[in-house]
């Protein structure tokens, strides 16, 4: 892959982890009739099927913790965590169950069969967040790392680049709202889930306080082409360009998780870049904030808007800062990909001799100590079958030499510079273009 093929687009941006700070108001008449709620909801009196949020008993703690039901068969692709506060007046009061709410937007998406896409409204709110291990263990099984991933147009917004900001946008507000309609199921009392109605509960809007959003891009090899950005990068992080851009991009750190590769850069002290390997064939560029979302994104907003209306602003803000980083990682580094152009030598050379390993080696070392191979008879390591598979894979090309029956050919263009620059960092030839270089000469 060259640099080149991964164009930004706005808009083409797919949310991925969000983190949501959400408060949920209980108003009790009497520490007992709060106690009760506690039980039922956490699923200890067996009221409720589809327990989501499970809490400590409030008459042996005085702040419970609070978090997501782990206690049953079913699992949740949301993961809540959190307190319950000022809930053990015996007169009665206002309590406060303050929730920090993690949903993974590639990751619920992943989750969902195509034709729910079409109106999450419809779907229940424990269809919508309880895992299908089939559909994930499908996204899982393409991905170089077991995480999250899209298969197919429909959960990236169709083939049309325009819609996909407004199906982003869409989506986003539907997940919000099935999401309040699970914990509005799973916490506030009503004939369906027999919760205690002598206490009164209100769900507050939530915030985001982390988000991430990515765009992902296709290549014939995503290792070789991160390995690539991630040479450029450790280079470029030092040059003006780039600290012009973004002073703190001198901490570069490249990384791996299982099978994969990835570089992260530190934008400032709340957004970091990572660029990574997501698939064998998909390259995923991705930009973190880490805290104070909004503040770094759309702080012009005024009164409590929306959790995609914020992400608005966030697609926006994550487009400008990925530019700038392409931008100057464009002018710094030579427009080539030498990990994917050495692979694709390795490979042609292993194609052409047709599984014969005495024969392939025989033809890389000429090809690399001498850059030429002259055509032997079909018996010997270079015959014409083996030289013209690899003429046709672009790896050499026929030369005519005079006065002489042989058939020679000679490493294209391309080929030959790879191979000039692999052997250029030899002990040998650095000491011989030392002792070429006049300026080194006393």
């Amino acid at each position: 892959m060259h640099h080149h093929d991964f164009e930004l687009i706005q808009g083409e941006s797919i949310p991925d982890r969000l983190v949501l700070n959400c408060n949920v108001e209980i108003d009790y008449p009497n520490a007992q009739a709060i106690a009760g709620w506690v039980e039922e909801v956490s699923g200890r009196d067996g009221c409720v099927a589809f327990p989501f949020i499970e809490m400590e008993t409030l008459s042996t703690n005085f702040t419970p913790k609070a978090r997501t039901a782990t206690r049953y068969e079913h699992n949740w692709i949301v993961n809540a965590h959190g307190d319950l506060k000022n809930g053990r007046r015996e007169a009665g009061g206002k309590a406060v169950l303050v929730l920090t709410i993690e949903l993974n937007m590639t990751r619920f998406l992943a989750n969902q069969s195509e034709c729910n896409l079409r109106d999450l409204d419809a779907v229940t709110p424990q269809e919508l967040f309880l895992q299908h291990d089939e559909l994930l263990r499908a996204a899982r099984a393409a991905t170089l790392v077991d995480d999250n991933f899209l298969l197919g147009t429909a959960r990236r917004g169709g083939t049309c680049f325009a819609h996909r900001a407004e199906f982003n946008h869409q989506m986003v507000e539907r997940v919000m709202y099935g999401l309040y309609r699970l914990l509005a199921e799973s916490l506030v009392p009503n004939d369906s889930n027999g919760l205690p109605r002598n206490v009164n509960v209100t769900i507050k809007p939530p915030a985001v306080s982390q988000a991430e959003v990515y765009w992902e891009f296709h290549t014939d090899s995503s290792l070789s082409a991160v390995g690539t950005v991630a040479d450029r990068m450790s280079m470029a992080s030092n040059q003006v360009k780039v600290k012009t851009y973004f002073p703190n991009s001198r901490e570069v750190v490249i990384d791996g998780e299982q099978n994969g590769m990835g570089v992260s850069i530190v934008l400032s002290e709340a957004v970091r870049a990572t660029i990574y390997a997501k698939t064998p064939t998909v390259i995923r560029l991705e930009i973190k904030y880490l805290k104070n979302v909004r503040g770094n994104t759309c702080r012009s907003l005024r009164g409590t808007p929306t959790v995609a209306t914020v992400l608005d602003g966030v697609h926006r803000d994550a487009f400008n800062r990925m530019s700038l980083i392409r931008e100057a990682f464009m002018q710094i580094a030579p427009h080539t990909d030498e990990r994917a152009d050495l692979l694709d030598f390795l490979r042609s050379i292993d194609r052409a001799a047709a599984g014969d390993q005495a024969r392939g080696k025989v033809m890389l070392e000429l090809l690399f100590n001498r850059g030429s191979v002259c055509e032997t008879i079909a018996e010997g390591f270079a015959p014409r079958s083996v030289c013209e598979r690899l003429v046709d894979s672009g790896v050499i090309e026929r030369v005519t030499v005079r006065h002489r029956g042989e058939r020679r050919y000679v490493l294209t263009a391309p080929y030959r510079a790879l191979v000039d620059s692999l052997t250029a960092v030899l002990p040998s030839q650095i000491a011989l273009q030392a002792e070429r270089n006049p300026a080194t000469l006393q």
